[in-house]
């Protein structure tokens, strides 16, 4: 190609070029992508790729290119586009709009229009109201201060109280009640007492309750030729009626008692218990102590006296001889009665002795009654006891026996006083 004619030197404000910017003597127009480089001073301008100066844009957050490159260097063509954050409004929040984030209350307890900067969250209340009576009076809820004021009360004296300036104390006699340390307590009763007929007091001749005292029989009966005692009394102790007893119940001490009526039964025992059945009945011993007849003899009872006798009367036969027969008194349980539990009718705690005992020995085939009796004390009055007989052998053959043609087995007791 010829040369270039008609080109201008100037001070240009803008140039206009639709066609190719050819440089050289070779009249390059460039390839795709390259820039116009200077060469320098005196030097021509030319076709390159550029290097240098010229930054890398990165994309930051929120910002990425099409292309996915971290950055643009203008190598190549590539298209930005920003990130789309959606967010999702949780508990006390609100979104309006796009990007108005907002919180969410009720507007009535709290809302986001308080006072300060930046409208401010405030309580505007409490959700229930706190409302007195009585001798406080109001509604309260927070949203408006309230004071609470007591109403004031004055008391009245009823009828067994008094009160003096803020002190309120019993109204009391101070004769059959009376103060002590603080605390009321009766001195006596309003009305007194009196001894009658055949009566006296161990001291003075009233009672009111101020002091001790204690009662007698003065006179004493004249004669009863029969008597009948009931064991449940309506008014406690024994009732006693009679031929010559006075009608109104016991008035005066016995000093002569006739028991020569055939109605009249009088037992020294408290437990009487016999065992005798029609034909023989027999346990044979072991080693180891055994209720005696099926627990025939087993007997409770209930205390009156801190002691009593308890005696077994029982027939002992030995087929063979040297052999020792055993006998003890056992719980409900069949535990030996002086380690048994209260509970199960035994004598824990009454301090009373052991009561396993040697009760026979045979030196040859031997039948014949034997009797046992044991003490015991400590018994607390008005506490059940369970007695049930056991026995035991030191070696077989040995036997008890009841009934038919040998005697009856007995179990009986009887207190010391």
């Amino acid at each position: 190609m010829g040369s270039i004619t008609g080109l201008r030197k100037g001070a240009f404000t803008s140039i206009d070029n639709s066609g190719e910017i050819r440089l050289g003597n070779t009249l390059n127009s460039g390839t795709a992508g390259q820039a116009l480089v200077s060469g320098g001073p005196n030097a021509p301008a030319r076709w390159d790729i550029h290097t240098g100066t010229i930054n890398p844009l990165t994309m930051g957050s929120n910002v990425s290119l099409l292309s996915g490159n971290p950055s643009f260097d203008g190598s190549i063509a590539d298209t930005l586009n920003s990130v789309d954050t959606t967010y999702t409004a949780g508990n006390g929040i609100q979104i309006s709009g796009s990007n108005n984030i907002q919180t969410k209350t009720d507007n009535q307890t709290i809302r986001d229009s308080g006072g300060g900067s930046g409208n401010q969250l405030e309580v505007i209340k409490v959700p229930n109201d706190l409302t007195f009576t009585g001798y406080a009076t109001g509604t309260f809820n927070g949203s408006a201060p309230l004071t609470i004021n007591l109403v004031n009360t004055e008391y009245t004296a009823g009828d067994g109280i008094v009160i003096g300036g803020t002190t309120i104390e019993a109204n009391i006699d101070e004769d059959t009640i009376d103060f002590n340390a603080g605390t009321m307590e009766v001195q006596k009763v309003p009305n007194a007492l009196s001894a009658g007929t055949n009566l006296s007091f161990s001291s003075g001749t009233t009672f009111d309750g101020s002091s001790a005292r204690t009662i007698n029989l003065n006179a004493s009966l004249t004669s009863i030729d029969s008597i009948t005692m009931t064991s449940t009394p309506s008014a406690g102790g024994t009732s006693l009626t009679g031929n010559n007893y006075p009608a109104a119940g016991y008035q005066t001490p016995m000093t002569y008692f006739n028991l020569l009526s055939s109605t009249n039964i009088v037992s020294p025992y408290f437990l009487h218990d016999v065992y005798d059945p029609l034909s023989a009945d027999s346990d044979a011993l072991t080693t180891i102590h055994t209720e005696i007849f099926s627990g025939n003899l087993k007997n409770s009872f209930t205390a009156q006296s801190t002691s009593c006798c308890i005696e077994l009367l029982i027939y002992n036969f030995s087929i063979t001889g040297n052999k020792y027969m055993y006998i003890q008194l056992g719980d409900n349980k069949l535990v030996e009665w002086s380690i048994g539990a209260t509970a199960d009718g035994g004598g824990v705690a009454t301090g009373s002795r052991s009561t396993n005992r040697t009760m026979n020995y045979t030196d040859e085939t031997d039948k014949l009654p034997v009797s046992q009796t044991w003490y015991l004390s400590g018994l607390s009055v008005g506490t059940s006891y369970t007695i049930n007989p056991m026995a035991r052998t030191s070696g077989t053959v040995n036997y008890i026996y009841a009934g038919g043609s040998f005697p009856a087995c007995i179990l009986r007791g009887y207190y010391l006083n």
